[in-house]
């Protein structure tokens, strides 16, 4: 049974993406016939129904029968597309660094810092070659708008339905885990007050701050809150570094740091779950498809991404190796928590940004994705500023976080957390998906594979598959017994701190 197909007219090879020829805009586009038969393919035009009967619901570059005053902030309005590349930049930028910095101190641990420094700096390169496989992907398929419809393309309805179930829960996960963080936040900046109230009520205060902060519909309305973010996990992470070593100067503790190896009494699982947590860290890619769409120029997408992995990787390189040396086997998860009580509350108090925007770029996501598909048989409604689009909206908005709480009061270990949903779909997000993504857009030319630097690609594009699948195998074996063994430790909806 033959893949579902955009028309020849959505498709740009890769002879113009080398010579500039598509700027990304969502319409129809002239291009040479592919390798398959074009004769007997869908119309070169788009109209009502842009693309094949299988593959419905993508959105249209037809315009919405709906006035100028009604056009929406979510779907395909020119008001949705005003973000630059330095505010893309920095909408990646929180979104990628928030939960990722804090957990890695804790996964340098448990492989130690020459390991761990390869890691970091592996991922960092790989993922900026994959996250400019997902842009060129874009590029050739306009219309795509997220992970699911890119697995519609290639694998028909099953092939969308199983990458939205992955997309979503990684999505969830990511919200679960800064619900997480307020957790922690809360419990240290109230520390020493006197005031016990329960974890589970911070959480739901959580729930109610990062609901209100995500029903603004566009992600260029976050993307000012992101510069802020950004400046705030930078401010905290480097307030944590200075204490930390300022602290094993007044008070030197002995012990061997882990060049090699990870600590003693570290298991392999706790080795495959801290490999896990480094590559979700990096995994900002699930946000890349709705970004380059809400781009002015979406051609500028490559400086976004160049930026953001170059202060992503020296960021994590610094805080991973900087926090875990000075501060040893005891090096806590987040790592904020690892700072001198009231070095921890100032960088707590910095953090507070980014522990909710970070968090909120994640629901928008998700939102957007269930409200195409809410709204896929009357796409119209999505570009409407009407009672019924947003009542939908905030329905959708209220129960992804709900179902965020939910998860991250069941489970509360923050690494673990993070371990589990970048086993199985961080990695396919950032390795897995990129590579398939190149090998189809590659194979649909009229030269396929045949070529020198075609078939460098391809190895290249292979490995990096088979590596996706030993990571998220390993990953899954790691975070799972490792979730294990804490499960005896702490019940869900705690109400004290989790270690």
């Amino acid at each position: 049974m033959a893949a579902p197909r955009f028309p020849d007219s959505a498709y740009i090879t890769e002879k113009d993406l080398e010579q500039g020829n598509s700027n990304g805009d969502e319409q129809a586009l002239p291009v040479p016939p592919s390798r398959s038969n074009s004769s007997k393919s869908v119309p070169s035009t788009l109209g009502t129904n842009p693309v094949s009967a299988r593959m419905p619901s993508l959105p249209s570059s037809k315009a919405s029968t709906t006035s100028t005053s009604r056009r929406g902030l979510v779907h395909g309005g020119e008001e949705e597309k005003k973000m630059n590349w330095w505010q893309a930049a920095t909408v990646m930028l929180a979104e990628t660094v928030s939960l990722g910095i804090l957990s890695l101190p804790s996964a340098v641990k448990s492989v130690g810092i020459l390991p761990g420094s390869i890691l970091i700096l592996g991922c960092g390169f790989i993922t900026t070659y994959t996250g400019h496989e997902v842009y060129r992907f874009k590029m050739r398929f306009p219309q795509i708008r997220s992970f699911a419809e890119a697995g519609q393309l290639i694998g028909g309805s099953v092939g969308r339905w199983i990458v939205e179930v992955m997309q979503m829960a990684m999505l969830v996960f990511m919200m679960a885990g800064h619900i997480i963080i307020f957790r922690s936040m809360a419990f240290k900046l109230s520390e020493g007050s006197g005031d016990h109230i329960c974890g589970v009520w911070w959480t739901v205060l959580a729930l109610v701050i990062n609901i209100t902060c995500t029903l603004p519909r566009a992600l260029k309305t976050n993307s000012w809150f992101s510069i802020f973010s950004c400046i705030s996990i930078i401010a905290a992470t480097f307030t944590a570094m200075a204490s930390v070593i300022q602290a094993s100067h007044d008070h030197p503790v002995k012990y061997d740091t882990v060049v090699q190896l990870g600590t003693e009494g570290y298991t392999f699982a706790a080795a495959c779950a801290a490999v896990s947590n480094i590559l979700v860290s990096f995994s900002g890619h699930i946000a890349y498809f709705n970004i380059i769409s809400e781009m002015r120029q979406p051609s500028d997408f490559p400086k976004a991404l160049l930026t953001t992995n170059f202060f992503t990787i020296a960021l994590y390189a610094l805080a991973g190796i900087i926090i875990y040396k000075f501060v040893g086997p005891t090096v806590a998860s987040p790592a904020l928590d690892s700072a001198t009580p009231t070095a921890a509350k100032i960088a707590y108090g910095l953090a507070v940004p980014t522990i909710i925007v970070a968090g909120v770029i994640a629901a928008l996501v998700a939102a957007k994705r269930a409200y195409d598909i809410t709204w896929q048989h009357r796409p119209e409604v999505k570009d409407e500023n009407t009672a019924r689009a947003w009542t939908s909206w905030i329905a959708i908005v209220v129960t992804l976080w709900t179902v965020a709480w939910v998860v991250g009061n069941v489970i509360p270990w923050f690494n673990s957390l993070l371990a589990v949903i970048g086993a199985a779909v961080g990695t396919w997000i950032c390795l897995g998906f990129p590579a398939i993504f190149w090998l189809f857009g590659s194979w649909r030319e009229k030269d396929g594979w045949r070529g020198w630097r075609r078939n460098v690609l391809v190895w290249v594009n292979v490995t990096l598959f088979l590596l996706c699948l030993v990571a998220s195998g390993l990953g899954l074996y790691g975070s799972v017994g490792e979730i294990s063994s804490q499960s005896g430790s702490t019940r869900p909806f705690p109400c004290r701190g989790v270690d």
